[in-house]
């Protein structure tokens, strides 16, 4: 009796210390470790808040199907605890501790035979257990597999103390009590987590076992044998009829909804055919390598599963998991070592059987205990063989010390590695959903009575979808719904949200934390701020990581669309793309308007516009095409840029559109405040982003007309209020004629290059309404105080006199002064002068400018093939080399054309350059201003030449077959081409056609 409650007193008093560190591990910081609150966990916060509100399942069909145990836990400890993240989590934590004692009793129980050796494993495999990394990261997640390990660990401790006591006693009811807990226990460990399925084969196949070795050793001969024999088989049948009678109303659920049972099975199989690849026995060896390997080697990827993306054992533990796992394989007649293979074998298939995210930890949880127990029985072997060669007694004290020592490292190094991957990168807070719990933690901080929240959900989610996190987290003191961003729906569905609201909060989520979820959650194509900003007003833009908030003010009961109309077009964009429908709209002076003033063509200055296009594909296209809309004035200054991928309705880019599919986009088309009044362009152009190419427009003989589209024109009109203006440079004294005053300048670039021209922003306000017609110079002075370039205008371009300006009017004048070619390098300063007339009436200094010039060169090259042809009046084509006249399909055709000025010009022209084939198809082209953009035509000086370098890089599907190279330039700004003559003066067409290029197969 005295060794009996000795070895109690001993076991507590083991148990305890590592107890205290397992819930250490497991309890400290856990409301802030690990952040935010993952879509699964979440989804259980979900499930649980309608338990609360009555609403009970026997499984829970949401979020792919869980079963409904940890759901149950989570809403007693939400009724407790209330909403968050904590009230989740804490629920694993207690069955991550609770699992400890569990397998102490478990190991202890199963090696009770060896009695020497039951009592060191157990201590042993419970303190690896405590201080395992594996187990610690999935007992501080809020997800349903934490309780298969525990439930597992009793129901297998009671099960093996029924069939020891059925050995051991006469009387059959002490193990059939053992039985039938363990029965209910594992009955309870199907309503936890999809592995659990398999655990009932780990009893059985023991069972089994034992039977046919006791049979080959001769060991059941005997009445006695037969009594045990009788006690174990009615043990048994307890236990399968407790399990059964707890399992009734989940199976009884499965067998009216099997595809419950199996789809999530389907699904991550390796017989998948996603997965397998059509070679599912490759796909399974691979996986089950992984799935071991994840012990050693590599550990699950997953960062929510692995934060700190390490193995699950550490090197150390790793040699004592295979020894262990080895000596098991060598006592595989002994019961205590077959029942842990057989645990070990029956779990490790839930991983190695399902390809999706391979090796994954939690698939494979079901075999945490008894893969804590395998380095235990290592561990144990080497310290009695230390023991036994150790002839000192300070020796063996050195034995217990290095054990110590192992499971002190083993600890610090768990601790090192999971709470020293917080907060992480990225990946690991995207991993988690940090952004959306940011973003309800927002949501629940704003409180207007007139105000609703709508929060975008992506086309490519199934309709009504939400994210349990928000769900969850949120609430509810202001209405809020999740909208998803049809197109087709999307309209309707906000008018009906914002009835008797006057304003909107949107949660507009950004890349990149998001990545994973983005295109499910967000509104890429930017809808919800259309149709806001085109009917409502924005109030506010707050941003954050990850999102924004996006705040409008609405009329009253709006109605959205989209376009009451689009305007049939058929504009092409290289033999790509082509625009087949447009409609644009302006915006009402005063802060909101009605549908008139929105449909017109009437843009306030300062305000947004409004653009819709309808997209066709003509062919498979290459790229991932990019539309810029540009509202440009007459000199074809931007004033306006929005620039968007252009997608389908289910967010496809165009690089996964079907031949002939359509698709609309829409924009909201800035105007930069304080343009003056006029009629500005709505220029549109495609491009690839990957090289910022824009693709031609062609006409319908394919043609090229330019490289954007002009679809219209707003007329700008002056606000109601003249806005502030922030100038790079504000001039404090700049009344310097009588009635207006220079408020600043911008200069975008300090320093110019001789034949480009040099530009400069000056902002105006008109202190009353002038009477004379003012002239505006501006000048560019040497040292010497010598005009070296001029520019003498009217106001923005001569549109707009003085005589226009209102009292109070404020107004950006932008001026482009041509430095001539010629002009030598140096510092020079820049004046502003007002006239009346050719009288001076004040002028200003706007600081200096650097000019700086390139090497010039005149004389004529060596050239393969030499042409003499004039383009236009100032430029002469000298001729040209090809580096190899034969290339194959997707290679580079290098080109270099030699240019001569034969005077200075004013216009940039741009140059184009196909490759065509015998019908005039494009293969490959690059256009582009002289020099990649850097030797504009501006800039030469008469007599120059120009070597000019282009690569053409050949479609990768061009057939073999001759080609010719087709040469010119054109004005970018009217797509004219410049007329080509020999040197007779003879008109030869627009184009230069050039020796044959051979593309082989």
């Amino acid at each position: 009796m005295v060794t009996k409650d000795f070895s109690y007193r001993t076991a507590i008093l083991s148990i305890l210390p590592i107890l205290a560190i397992g819930i250490f591990l497991r309890l400290y910081r856990l409301d802030a470790i690990p952040l935010g609150l993952h879509y699964d966990e979440a989804a259980h916060g979900v499930d649980a808040l309608g338990i609360l509100a009555g609403r009970h399942a026997v499984f829970f069909e949401a979020n792919n199907g869980r079963e409904p145990l940890f759901i149950y836990l989570v809403a007693l400890s939400i009724g407790v605890l209330g909403r968050s993240p904590l009230a989740i989590r804490v629920v694993s934590a207690i069955a991550g501790i609770a699992t400890i004692p569990a397998t102490y009793l478990l190991v202890r129980e199963l090696f009770r035979a060896e009695r020497a050796k039951a009592h060191l494993l157990a201590l042993f495999s419970s303190l690896w257990l405590s201080t395992s990394y594996w187990h610690l990261s999935f007992s501080r997640l809020g997800y349903r597999g934490i309780l298969l390990p525990l439930l597992a660990s009793l129901s297998f401790y009671f099960f093996l103390s029924g069939w020891r006591r059925a050995k051991e006693e006469t009387s059959t009811w002490p193990s059939i009590v053992s039985f039938v807990l363990s029965g209910l226990f594992l009955g309870a460990a199907f309503y936890t987590y999809i592995p659990s399925r398999i655990l009932p084969m780990v009893p059985a196949c023991f069972a089994l076992f034992s039977v046919l070795i006791s049979r080959r050793s001769r060991t059941d001969a005997g009445a006695k044998a037969k009594h045990v024999r009788g006690s174990l088989g009615l043990g048994l049948l307890v236990t399968a009829l407790a399990c059964f009678l707890i399992f009734v109303p989940l199976g009884y659920y499965f067998l009216r909804n099997p595809d419950s049972f199996m789809q999530n099975i389907r699904d991550v199989s390796f017989l998948n055919p996603y997965y397998s690849q059509a070679n599912p026995i490759a796909t399974l060896a691979k996986s089950i390598a992984k799935t071991f390997g994840m012990f050693i080697f590599q550990g699950d990827m997953n960062w929510r599963h692995n934060p700190a993306r390490r193995a699950v054992f550490d090197p150390a533990t790793s040699v004592l998991f295979l020894i262990g796992l080895a000596i098991s394989f060598r006592n595989l007649k002994k019961e205590p070592y077959l029942f842990t293979l057989l645990w070990f074998f029956f779990m490790f298939l839930p991983g190695a059987l399902t390809a999706a995210g391979a090796p994954h930890s939690l698939r494979a949880i079901g075999m945490l205990p008894v893969a804590c127990v395998l380095p235990a029985i290592g561990l144990e072997a080497a310290w009695r063989w230390m023991k036994r060669i150790a002839h000192f007694s300070w020796t063996q004290y050195s034995v217990t010390l290095l054990s110590c020592a192992l499971f002190i490292f083993v600890g610090l190094l768990t601790y090192r590695d999971y709470f020293g991957a917080w907060p992480g990168g990225q990946e690991l807070q995207g991993a988690f959903d940090v952004t959306f719990v940011d973003a309800v933690m927002l949501m629940n901080e704003v409180d207007d009575q007139h105000g609703v929240w709508v929060l975008p959900v992506s086309t490519l989610a199934d309709p009504g979808s939400g994210h349990y996190v928000i769900e969850f987290l949120y609430d509810d003191h202001m209405p809020w719904h999740f909208l998803r961003v049809d197109e087709q729906s999307a309209p309707e569905r906000l008018a009906s949200i914002c009835v008797e609201k006057e304003r909107v909060y949107v949660i507009d989520w950004k890349e990149p934390i998001l990545r994973e979820a983005f295109l499910y959650y967000a509104d890429p194509k930017g809808l919800l701020p259309f149709l806001l900003t085109k009917y409502g007003r924005q109030l506010e833009t707050r941003s954050f990581t990850g999102f924004q908030l996006l705040v409008y003010e609405l009329p009253p009961s709006p109605s959205f669309s989209l376009a009451q109309s689009l305007e049939p077009t058929e504009v092409h964009f290289g033999d790509q793309i082509s625009l087949a429908g447009l409609a644009f709209g302006g915006a009402p002076l005063n802060d909101l308007g009605v549908p008139s003033e929105i449909e017109g063509r009437t843009l306030p200055s300062g305000k947004q516009g409004w653009v819709v296009l309808q997209w066709r594909l003509d062919a498979t296209p290459s790229s991932d095409y990019k539309a810029a809309i540009y509202l440009v004035d007459g000199r074809g200054r931007v004033i306006g840029q929005t620039d968007k991928p252009i997608l389908g309705n289910y967010m496809e880019p165009t690089s996964e559109w079907r031949p002939a599919q359509t698709g609309v986009d829409y924009y909201i088309l800035p105007s930069l405040p304080v343009t003056p009044p006029g009629e500005y362009g709505i220029e549109i152009a495609v491009y690839d982003p990957a090289t910022m190419e824009r693709l031609p427009v062609l006409d319908e003989d394919g043609r090229m007309l330019g490289l954007s589209f002009v679809a219209g024109t707003f007329e700008v009109v002056k606000p109601l209020v003249a806005p502030t203006v922030e100038p790079d440079v504000e001039v404090v004294e700049g009344v310097i004629a009588p009635g207006i005053r220079l408020l600043g300048y911008d200069f975008p670039r300090k320093e110019v290059e001789p034949g480009s021209a040099m530009r400069v922003a000056l902002y105006w306000q008109a202190l009353q309404d002038i009477e004379d017609d003012y002239l505006l110079a501006v000048e560019l002075r040497d040292g010497s105080g010598n005009i070296r370039a001029e520019q003498v205008d009217r106001p923005v371009d001569g549109t707009y006199p003085t005589t226009e300006w209102d009292e109070g009017e404020v107004l950006r004048d932008w001026h482009d002064v041509g430095v001539p070619a010629d002009t030598p390098q140096g510092r020079y300063e820049v004046f502003l002068k007002v006239m009346k007339g050719m009288v001076s009436l004040g002028e200003a200094s706007l600081g200096e400018v650097e000019v700086r010039g390139r090497t010039h060169y005149f004389t004529l090259p060596e050239m393969q093939y030499s042409l003499e042809l004039m383009v236009g009046d100032e430029i002469r084509l000298l001729g040209y080399d090809l580096d190899d006249a034969e290339v194959r399909a997707g290679e580079v055709v290098w080109l270099t054309l030699y240019w001569q000025a034969v005077g200075e010009m004013d216009v940039s022209y741009t140059v184009f350059t196909h490759l065509l084939d015998g019908r005039n198809q494009i293969w490959a082209q690059k256009d582009s201003i002289p020099g990649g953009g850097s030797l504009p035509t501006t800039s030469w000086i008469e007599g120059e030449v120009i070597a000019d370098v282009y690569d053409l890089v050949v479609d990768a599907h061009a057939p073999p077959g001759d080609y010719a190279l087709e040469l010119g330039m054109y004005d970018v700004a009217t797509g004219q081409r410049l007329p080509i003559y020999d040197a007779a003066g003879e008109l030869l067409g627009d184009r230069v056609l050039s020796e044959a290029i051979r593309v082989l197969p």
